[in-house]
């Protein structure tokens, strides 16, 4: 730290109390420090820019409390300026924190806005990582897998995500594969279902023609075995004539039942033998989807607890920084304390010694200065 960032004016200590707390002398002094605080150019964009702004800003706390404990020691042997050098020392503080307040703005608001950008940067990432999932009591068909998988690779991870750029790629790539994972499956659940859908219709219609071509060849045949029974009966005598007709009659019933009795077990079966392929291709189609699903379940967590991990390493690094910065400020601020309040004894003491009056201030200030630089011999101030 520089002698001006350590208080923002040089010769402060060498100043007579009695002409610091002057209206002119204030009020050039005041414009000093402002002038000085304000020559700084301050710098969000870096680390050590920010550093600057918080070690001006405290130069200018520094001054004041200076010169406030400066006006604070001169009350005391100069009671009948009290009342002038109280409001000295009120507006020296007003002015001083106003430009305090003016100087830390600039990193307070990049601070604010810092927050706000990663905040929405999180927020577009959670977007991402929606996409990949649909309402639970919903089975979404080929077609809604296709739209979402479209909107989702219509989605750029531009300049906007900044450092977060990588992890929303990620997130982007483990969306997609859960999405494409999903509409593998669904493809072909549907294609199954087409297929079997295709096949039962097919076995169906081949049962239909079977059965009408079944009827037909036994229709041709009863005609033909009652033609040749029509012949048969003629040439035969005409006393066993009735008693043909019923036993041929008898025949055809029975040869009828039979041929339906066929025809329905073979349907019968044909329709159990299809149920039962059916039945073990969805079977293993449902397997494979939930095996896929809890593995899509077990990637997305894994995924998410790589993101919190990585965001509660970036907040811990932060608040350790802070925690670093907290204990540096307050350390220095205990040293200038422990300086100041050595500094006050040898001076009381010096005073003490040469008499209570402002020439024997100004003659202990100038011995107190002279033992700090090492200007008198076999003597020393230890903090």
């Amino acid at each position: 730290m520089t002698a001006e960032t350590a208080m923002i004016t040089t010769d402060i200590k060498s100043m007579k109390p009695a002409d610091v707390f002057e209206t002119a002398f204030m009020d050039n002094l005041i414009k000093e420090i402002e002038d000085k605080a304000k020559a700084h150019v301050p710098d969000l964009t870096t680390d050590k820019g920010r550093k600057a702004i918080k070690s001006n800003a405290y130069a200018v706390k520094r001054s004041k409390t200076f010169l406030d404990g400066l006006g604070k020691d001169l009350v005391k042997p100069l009671k009948e300026q009290a009342k002038h050098v109280d409001a000295e020392r009120k507006r020296m503080r007003d002015s001083l924190d106003v430009l305090n307040a003016e100087l830390i703005e600039p990193l307070t608001t990049w601070e604010e806005e810092e927050e706000n950008r990663k905040r929405a940067i999180g927020e577009k990432i959670e977007l991402i990582i929606g996409l990949q999932f649909f309402e639970a009591e919903s089975t979404p068909s080929a077609d809604d897998i296709r739209d979402r998988l479209k909107t989702l690779n219509e989605v750029v991870i531009d300049e906007s995500y900044q450092e977060m750029s990588d992890v929303a790629e990620v997130e982007k790539a483990e969306a997609i594969k859960i999405l494409e994972l999903k509409l593998e499956a669904q493809v072909k659940y549907e294609a199954d279902q087409a297929e079997l859908a295709r096949l039962k219709a097919e076995a169906a219609e081949r049962d239909r023609l079977d059965a009408e071509r079944k009827a037909k060849e036994e229709e041709e045949r009863k005609a033909k075995e009652a033609e040749e029974a029509r012949i048969k009966a003629e040439a035969e005598a005409k006393a066993k004539a009735e008693q043909e007709e019923k036993d041929r009659l008898a025949r055809e019933e029975q040869i009828r039942k039979d041929a339906e009795e066929k025809a329905r077990k073979e349907a019968q079966e044909a329709a159990e033998k299809a149920a039962r392929e059916a039945e073990a291709k969805a079977k293993a189609i449902e397997e494979k989807a939930e095996a896929d699903r809890l593995q899509a379940i077990k990637d997305k967590e894994e995924a998410e607890r790589r993101a919190k991990e990585a965001a509660q390493a970036e907040r811990d690094k932060i608040a350790r920084e802070k925690a670093a910065e907290a204990a540096a400020e307050k350390k220095r601020f205990e040293d200038e304390q422990h300086v100041k309040k050595i500094d006050s004894h040898v001076l009381e003491d010096i005073i003490k010694c040469t008499g209570n009056s402002v020439a024997a201030m100004n003659i202990a200030e100038q011995v107190l200065k002279a033992l700090k630089a090492g200007e008198i011999r076999h003597t020393e101030i230890k903090y």
